[in-house]
């Protein structure tokens, strides 16, 4: 088989095997992929299987710290049949770069940051609305993310809250000993039983017994 026919093994296995602590090796890796798809017949269907996977490796190497790996990955777009990948992969690729290309927190870089806004004009070139359209939604899931923190550090702080209260709190007096018999019988005095009496002011005792 051609490399036509095993692009997407290729392609596959490089991302298995990633050097992700080699900087250098991460470079090569990304110059094998530039070459993988540039030789690879239709890659928007040949591709497919791993373009999502492919997309989201690419984005982390945008946001490396070292800027070699982060140059590299922008410089992709610069091979005419990777822009064509991307184009026919619109849908795909750009929910999945546009965090890193428009990130948070600017690359430390100013190289990267120049690349990154070229990539992303690149895009809107291609289809402006559906760009504007992932913006949208990439602001909207900061903001979730966002609220989300802001909700685990509030629950967070009123658990050590409510930990150091506990804490503060003095210990509770020990329960006295149970009573004894006697003291029950101190407290709960004895009631006299009253006798029953006769009609004619007799009480049983008086009576004697009837002889047979």
């Amino acid at each position: 088989m051609c490399i036509r026919d095993r692009s997407s093994v290729i392609i596959q296995n490089l991302l298995r095997w990633w050097p992700h602590s080699n900087s250098q090796k991460e470079v090569a890796f990304l110059n094998e992929i530039e070459e993988v798809v540039d030789a690879t017949h239709s890659p928007e269907e040949n591709l497919s299987p791993v373009a999502a996977a492919l997309f989201r490796r690419i984005a982390k190497c945008i946001l490396s710290e070292n800027f070699q790996v982060a140059e590299r990955a922008l410089c992709l777009w610069q091979a005419r049949t990777f822009t064509e990948f991307c184009r026919d992969n619109l849908t795909i690729c750009l929910p999945i770069l546009y965090p890193a290309l428009s990130p948070t927190e600017e690359h430390w870089n100013q190289g990267v940051q120049q690349l990154s806004c070229g990539v992303l004009d690149l895009f809107k070139q291609i289809r402006l609305s559906y760009v504007e359209e992932v913006r949208l939604g990439n602001e909207q899931k900061r903001v979730s993310s966002q609220a989300a923190e802001q909700k685990r550090a509030d629950n967070w702080r009123r658990v050590e809250e409510m930990a150091a209260a506990n804490r503060a709190a003095p210990a509770a007096a020990p329960q006295g000993s149970p009573p004894n018999e006697e003291t029950l019988n101190e407290e709960i005095p004895n009631e006299e039983i009253p006798s029953e009496e006769m009609p004619n002011g007799e009480t049983p005792s008086d009576v004697a017994p009837e002889e047979e």
